[in-house]
């Protein structure tokens, strides 16, 4: 009787050979409870059709690039059923094929822009980019009603800059004042963003240093503000905000274009100010692994 049940079944060479898994892998499959082969007489392992079928299984989806420890989870869950598991993995994956074609888009658009050395900054080329039309495209491919929005915050953002940069100085306080209460429109953050910025335009219009306890209260207070509104980590996303400022590049070329001199330099002020402050506070806070590593996909 054993030795026809050895027969039927397949020692660990041939399996490696089957499934193109490694030997010393397969073992460990073995330790973490993945599979279990019976044993010969001598100690080899010995594997069964359904011990083939739970590799193959685990190659396609390492292959399809889960990992061990999602695999190992997903194949101990009660009710694990393949079909399902394939379904959300090509949902997971035409997700990122979407994204890969707009970061490739945005990648070449920018290289663009930027040109080889005489071009205009990082700040500058995201906001010629952000008016690009194909751009607006790609962001609201497949009825991603999230991304549609971002495009409708873009296009209110170019028109409420516009409406400034034509404010005469009498106006500016009732116009600002309006802005703010139109971006409450597109979600809370826009809205704290800009009540920090008013905030600090007035701290720096009292002389009061970008790196004193008042801007940091304000900066303070819009990061709290954030955080609770998005329920997430808004590190970052202030980390690139004050970055931006820091190089000049919220202001859109149209807005710069209707600028005299006198008024590019007040400009110029102002963005330092916000960036200082922004940068003082951000200094305030822990660089977790976390945070580090999502800057540097961000700046390489």
């Amino acid at each position: 009787m054993l030795k026809m049940e050895v027969k039927e079944m397949i020692k660990t060479g041939e399996v490696s050979k089957l499934t193109g898994i490694k030997k010393r892998t397969l073992q460990r499959y073995v330790e973490w409870g993945l599979i279990s082969p019976e044993r010969s007489e001598a100690g080899y392992m010995l594997f069964s059709e359904d011990d083939l079928t739970t590799l193959f299984l685990i190659k396609l989806f390492k292959d399809l690039g889960y990992i061990t420890k999602e695999v190992r989870e997903a194949l101990a869950a009660p009710g694990f059923d393949v079909r399902e598991s394939l379904d959300c993995r090509i949902s997971e994956l035409e997700t990122q094929l979407r994204k890969g074609r707009e970061r490739l888009f945005l990648a070449k658009e920018v290289r663009k822009l930027i040109g080889n050395g005489s071009g205009p900054n990082t700040g500058e080329a995201m906001h010629a980019l952000l008016r690009h039309p194909e751009y607006a495209w790609i962001l609201a491919d497949e009825g991603d009603e999230g991304e549609r929005e971002l495009v409708n915050y873009f296009k209110w953002a170019e028109s409420a800059n516009s409406r400034m940069a034509d404010a005469d100085m009498s106006e500016l306080d009732e116009r600002m004042a309006q802005i703010i209460e139109e971006s409450k429109e597109f979600g809370p953050f826009a809205y704290i963003v800009n009540q920090m910025l008013i905030a600090l335009l007035d701290l720096e219009a009292r002389g009061i240093p970008a790196r004193s306890e008042e801007a940091n209260a304000a900066v303070a207070a819009a990061y709290s503000a954030a955080e609770n509104a998005n329920e997430d980590d808004p590190y970052v996303t202030f980390y690139i905000l004050g970055k931006f400022y820091k190089e000049g590049g919220m202001t859109p070329p149209s807005m710069l274009a209707r600028m005299d001199e006198r008024s590019l330099e007040r400009l110029h002020v102002a963005e330092t100010y916000i960036a200082e402050a922004m940068s003082g506070f951000i200094e305030t806070l822990e660089l977790t692994e976390e945070r580090r590593k999502e800057i540097e996909e961000l700046e390489n």
